[in-house]
């Protein structure tokens, strides 16, 4: 018997959905991904939920040098800094540095870590970022945290960004 709500739904449209959409992936995340099936048998589906920026991890040789450094290194799923550094991470922020001509340089795992932590590390409410109207949910999470003023430009009209920017040279403010 169905006495409540959460079990009415989670027969009549959750199962659906996990049917549908909690599959186990059983190869590398790229444009397609094999897929384990209900009946155990694996297929090939177009991926729409994985990130594999620039390939990465589609090749062998890629993959192999990956597995050969956690054996080496070890892994970490956390930040850098928060529970200790690994040697491999200090030798490449050095490296980072040397190329930039720094004093030290941070390497941080992720895209929208780096974007949503470092960019209010510069910005405050005294900065003005000037910004696409299309940025990354990241971006758009950096000028809420930093508090700073947002000048957003219409996505591909740079004429509308020169014209922005004409504006605004006189302004005192840092611009970003």
């Amino acid at each position: 018997v169905l006495s409540s709500f959460s079990s009415i739904y989670n027969v009549s449209a959750y199962q659906r959905f996990k049917i549908c959409f909690h599959r186990e992936i059983c190869s590398a995340p790229n444009d397609l991904v094999e897929v384990r099936m209900e009946d155990g048998n694996k297929q090939t589906v177009i991926n729409t939920c994985s990130y594999n920026y620039l390939g990465i991890k589609s090749t062998e040789q890629n993959v192999a040098s990956l597995v050969d450094s956690a054996s080496q290194n070890g892994l970490g799923c956390y930040v850098n800094r928060s529970k200790g550094d690994l040697d491999i991470l200090k030798e490449l922020e050095k490296k980072w540095a040397a190329f930039l001509g720094t004093e030290d340089c941070i390497v941080h795992f992720m895209g929208y870590d780096t974007n949503a932590m470092f960019i209010p590390c510069i910005a405050d409410e005294n900065t003005l970022l000037i910004s696409d109207q299309f940025n990354h949910n990241s971006l758009v999470k950096a000028c809420q945290y930093s508090q700073c003023k947002v000048l957003r430009f219409t996505h591909q009209k740079l004429s509308l960004l020169e014209e922005s920017l004409e504006l605004i040279k006189d302004n005192k403010q840092k611009k970003i």
